[in-house]
């Protein structure tokens, strides 16, 4: 990617940090964790002179019960995630900075889900590939595709197999969040854990049962959890 998402984590149990750290580091290689912070006047400090694109925070600090502390960098542009353990907390967050939340002990499919959405929203914000191709660079040499051309993409264990309109069929040694990534186009949207869909290639959507068809006449599961975000996406896609 030519970009990266400098992060702040913001929790007074040590702990936590380092699990968040361990996290971004293992699967999110476009975050840079550039700061840490275990209470609230290192945090705004912290947030004011690395201006990161991402903070995740604990509600529940030892000096703080609410993330009202956050006002006071309103001017500054970055996503929250917030990470408590209070769910009870989730309604009242989202009328502060209407950010992202993450339940404690954080689980990692919850993790990946909020990690791929605000990559989502760093596609837009970013620039996508205005380029249209991908080169794969591999040891018997090196080939483009034609991203219009991707109708989808399967995970297979690491590595994933990207299926063309065509028929044709790639297998490239990159996982799918990685593949995603570099190839940093908005046509693309994960509709589940293992599978990736062109958005260009939907010819139909059936909402109560969460299931796509595409352009091949193949249909794909929509994942429940995943369909809220898929249609404010598909719809402003679609426009």
């Amino acid at each position: 990617m030519s970009y990266r998402i400098k992060t702040i984590i913001v929790d007074d149990e040590p702990p936590a940090i380092d699990t968040l750290c361990f996290l971004l580091k293992k699967y999110c290689r476009e975050m840079e964790v550039v700061a840490t912070a275990t209470d609230i006047q290192d945090a705004i400090e912290a947030i004011q002179a690395h201006q990161p694109d991402v903070l995740f925070v604990d509600i529940q600090l030892k000096s703080s019960s609410d993330t009202s502390w956050l006002d006071q960098l309103a001017h500054l542009n970055f996503e929250v995630v917030i990470v408590s353990a209070f769910q009870e907390r989730m309604l009242e967050s989202f009328k502060l900075w209407k950010p992202y939340f993450l339940p404690k002990p954080v689980d990692i499919n919850e993790f990946l889900y909020v990690y791929e959405r605000i990559l989502d929203e760093k596609k837009v914000s970013k620039g996508k590939n205005t380029s249209g191709v991908y080169l794969v660079k591999s040891r018997s040499g090196n080939f483009e595709i034609s991203l219009p051309e991707v109708l989808k993409m399967e995970a297979e264990g690491s590595y994933a197999r990207v299926h063309l309109i065509s028929q044709q069929q790639h297998f490239i040694s990159k996982n799918l969040r990685l593949l995603l990534s570099e190839m940093n186009d908005e046509r693309f949207f994960r509709v589940s854990r293992s599978l990736v869909v062109n958005l260009h290639h939907i010819t139909s959507l059936d909402e109560s049962q969460h299931i796509i068809t595409l352009a091949d006449g193949t249909k794909v599961e929509l994942a429940q959890r995943r369909k809220s975000h898929f249609m404010k996406v598909y719809r402003a896609f679609k426009q």
